[in-house]
C-alpha cells in the first residue's frame, strides 16, 4: 500500500503572524501514536477534508517561538486548568507542579507572566505562586492589584446577586449529587464531571444557572464539565489580555489555553497582531473535550499540560 489515511472533523485555520491561510499539519492524536506502533514515531498528520486545514505542533517551531518571546517587551499569557494543570475531578485537586511555577519565576524576570484564569484571583495565586505575574481571575473580572483581590468596577453592581445565587445552588445541589458549587466571589461554578449522567447533570445545571440568574441578568456559559454563572457584562480573558498588552506596551506575546473561554483570549491576540500592534500566536491545549473553535482560532498546538509545560521550560531555559 502507498500509505494510510485518517480523516478528523474539519477545521479552518487562518494561518500564523503575518502568514495567508494555508495548508498546515497538527499533532498526531495521542490515541493513535500509542495504539498503532507504526505511528509512534510521527509528531504531524493531516485531518479534515474538502481543503479543511489543521495546525503545527508548537514544539516543532520551539527556535521561532524561543525567538519571539525574547524581544522587548513580550508576555506570555496562561490559563491553568487544563493548561499549566492536569485536569481533576474536583477543582481543589488540580495542582501546578513546583518546577512550572519555578520556570515562570525565572520568565516573569524578563517578560511579563500574565495568569488569566476562570478561578478567584485568590486561588490563582496560590496555585501558581508566582508573586511578579499579573493575575485575571474569574475569566477578566477580577484582579489582583495593589496586594489585594479586586472585581472590575463593571461587576461591583452584579456581586450581591452572585452571592445569593451562590446560596442558593448549593441548597439545590448538596454535597453527593456529583455537582460541585463552586463560588468565586465575581462568578459561580456548577461542576458536574463526578455525576453519574454527565448529560443530565449539564442540563439540570444549565436550567438552574438560566432560570435562577434571568431575574438578576446574569448570564449562563459553559466549558468542560462546568456551567459558569457571571455577570453580564463585556469581560473576558480576551479583555484582560488587551488590558496588560495595552498597559504595558508589549509588543510581543503567546497565549496557552485549552477551553471555551480562552478563545476570547486567542481572538483579542490575533486582532492585536492583525493591526500590527504586536507580534505573537496562540497555542491551544489538547485535551479529553478540546472546542473545535478553540482550535480554529489557535496558531499551534500542544499535546495536552504535559507539553504546555515543556515549552514553558524550554522557554525559561532558552
Amino acid at each position: 500500500h502507498r500509505g494510510v489515511r485518517l480523516w478528523f472533523p474539519t477545521l479552518l485555520h487562518r494561518g500564523g503572524p503575518g502568514k495567508r491561510p494555508r495548508p498546515r499539519l497538527t499533532a498526531l492524536p495521542r490515541l493513535i501514536r500509542s495504539e498503532i506502533p507504526a505511528f509512534a514515531g510521527m509528531t504531524e498528520v493531516r485531518r479534515g477534508y474538502n481543503g479543511g486545514v489543521t495546525l503545527p505542533r508548537l514544539l516543532d517551531r520551539m527556535d521561532d517561538a524561543v525567538r519571539l518571546l525574547s524581544a522587548r517587551p513580550a508576555a506570555l499569557f496562561l490559563d491553568i486548568d487544563g493548561t499549566l494543570a492536569d485536569i481533576a475531578p474536583r477543582p481543589g485537586d488540580a495542582a501546578v507542579p513546583p518546577a512550572v511555577s519555578a520556570g515562570l519565576a525565572a520568565l516573569a524576570e524578563r517578560l511579563t507572566v500574565a495568569v488569566l484564569t476562570g478561578r478567584s484571583v485568590a486561588d490563582a495565586r496560590r496555585m501558581v505562586g508566582v508573586e511578579a505575574a499579573v493575575y485575571a481571575g474569574n475569566h477578566g473580572a477580577e484582579w489582583w492589584e495593589a496586594g489585594r483581590a479586586a472585581a472590575a468596577p463593571e461587576v461591583a453592581p452584579y456581586l450581591p446577586a452572585l452571592r445569593a445565587l451562590a446560596e442558593e445552588a448549593a441548597r439545590r445541589f448538596p454535597e453527593g449529587g456529583g455537582f460541585i458549587v463552586e463560588d468565586k466571589g465575581a462568578s459561580l461554578s456548577l461542576h458536574f464531571r463526578l455525576a453519574a449522567d454527565p448529560e443530565r447533570a449539564r442540563a439540570e445545571a444549565l436550567a438552574f444557572a438560566r432560570d435562577a440568574g434571568a431575574s438578576s441578568g446574569l448570564r449562563a456559559f459553559e466549558g468542560k464539565m462546568v456551567v459558569e454563572v457571571r455577570a453580564p457584562v463585556e469581560v473576558s480573558k480576551g479583555t484582560a489580555l488587551a488590558r496588560v498588552a495595552a498597559e504595558r506596551g508589549i509588543k510581543a506575546a503567546a497565549a496557552l489555553g485549552d477551553d471555551t473561554t480562552d478563545i476570547a483570549m486567542f481572538a483579542a491576540l490575533r486582532g492585536l497582531r492583525e493591526q500590527g500592534a504586536l507580534e505573537g500566536f496562540a497555542a491551544a491545549v489538547l485535551g479529553e473535550h478540546t472546542p473545535p473553535a478553540l482550535l480554529e482560532a489557535a496558531d499551534y498546538v500542544l499535546d495536552g499540560p504535559a507539553e504546555a509545560r515543556r515549552f514553558i521550560r524550554w522557554v525559561a531555559e532558552g
